[in-house]
Order: C-alpha cells, then structure tokens, then sequence
C-alpha cells in the first residue's frame, strides 16, 4: 500500500487585532500520484472571501523562506496547491500565508516526514482491486458525513482501501443546496489529496404534480443548476 503521512491544523491565523476573527484548516499530506510523488497543501478559509492569494512558506536552517508555490481561494473559500516532490526520507515545516485586504496572514507551522512510496508503473497501480469479486472500493459523501462540521478523514479512507468517492454537488432544495456547496470543494479537495479519485452526484426532487410539461420545466432547472455547478467543481 502506498505510504501517505498527513497532518492537520484547525488553528486562528496570526492577524492584528483588527482582523482577529480570520482562521483557515491547513491540511498537508504526501499524495500517491503518478508518474511522480506529490505533496499537497489545502484549506478553507473562514469568514468566507474569494481569490485571497495564498502561499507556502519553509522554513530553513536560515528562516522562513517563500517558496513559487501559490493559489488563489475560491468563491466557497477553499485553497489547494500540489507539487512534485524532489526529496525523501526528509523533514520539513510549512506555513501557510495568506493576503486578505491587503493585509499578509500566517498560520501556524505544520511539520511532515517525507517517505518513499513504491515505484509506480502506470495510473492503474494507483487502484486496488480488493472489493468483493475483485472491484475497487468507493463511497459517496456528503453533509451527513460531517457531524459537528467536522472535516472526513479520507486519508483514513485510503488506508482502509477506498479508491474513490463521489461527492453530493448539489441539490434541488436550495437550503440542501447551500450545503452541499459548503463541503464540495473541502471534500474534493481532501479526497484528492488523499489520493482518492473524485465524481459528483446531484440530489433530485421531482415536483408533486401529473402535468409532464411541469416536470419537464423543473427537469430542465436542475440540470440547469448541475451544469452551472460543475465550474465550481
């Protein structure tokens, strides 16, 4: 199985005082990938606000040093950046920095031990064949999967054999629908860097009615709000 190391920060942002409500999750997990091993940092920032250009700093034995890695946060304030990485059996400690109305955010630092991952020799070897009758495992998630607003631990899913997930994207009812927008890019985002391979299912409610044409008109709005929510997936 391929080794993965993840670690996880919920903590307040350093700000002044003026901004002292800012917070965002840093995630940071070694990503099985193919052709080559990838790191990946993601989050959410929260009180929600879109394109805040975040950035990853390490630290060296001569400080804090900005790296080209950078991203900008999207309309439901979740960041990913993902890169190669170029060394094992190494330590190293990032924080993230963000730039809110022009004012420059760090969190705390997080720390992660670099591990070989078995040579890989197509995207195949990425998927393991291990449920019943020789299939691949997977599952689908959604806002009942985060009790008390809690993130879903995929990394924990990988482990246990899971391949993929398919992700709630939207609904018919719109307070549903505001929900599921709340968690679609945490989840694709965590999945993926997880290692698990990502789809997106829409939750339908057919109007209580007999008239063929109104089912059809409502058919047609919600395809509509499907097709508008995949830019955002």
């Amino acid at each position: 199985m391929v080794a993965m190391i993840a670690a996880t920060l919920v903590a307040p942002l350093l700000t002044p005082a003026t901004a002292a409500t800012w917070s965002s999750t840093f995630f940071l997990t070694q990503t099985p990938s193919f052709p080559e091993s990838q790191i990946t940092f993601h989050g959410v920032i929260k009180p929600r606000i879109k394109s805040a250009l975040v950035g990853i700093d390490v630290r060296l034995p001569s400080g804090w040093k900005t790296t080209r890695l950078s991203t900008k946060s999207t309309s439901s304030d979740a960041w990913k950046i993902r890169a190669n990485l170029t060394a094992f059996d190494a330590d190293a400690t990032y924080r993230a920095r963000f730039t809110v109305k022009g004012k420059s955010l760090t969190t705390k630092t997080r720390s992660i031990s670099i591990k070989p991952t078995p040579a890989l020799s197509s995207p195949t070897d990425l998927l393991a064949l291990t449920g019943p009758g020789g299939r691949i495992h997977g599952t689908d998630v959604s806002r009942w999967q985060h009790p008390g607003d809690k993130p879903i631990d995929f990394v924990k899913m990988y482990n246990a054999g899971i391949r993929f997930v398919i992700i709630k994207a939207s609904d018919t009812r719109d307070e549903a629908d505001t929900l599921a927008l709340k968690y679609l890019l945490m989840n694709r985002n965590a999945a993926q860097a997880a290692g698990l391979f990502t789809g997106y299912y829409h939750y339908a409610v057919l109007p209580n009615t007999t008239d063929s044409e109104a089912v059809i008109r409502d058919a047609k709005a919600q395809a509509q709000k499907v097709i508008c929510r995949i830019p955002v997936a």
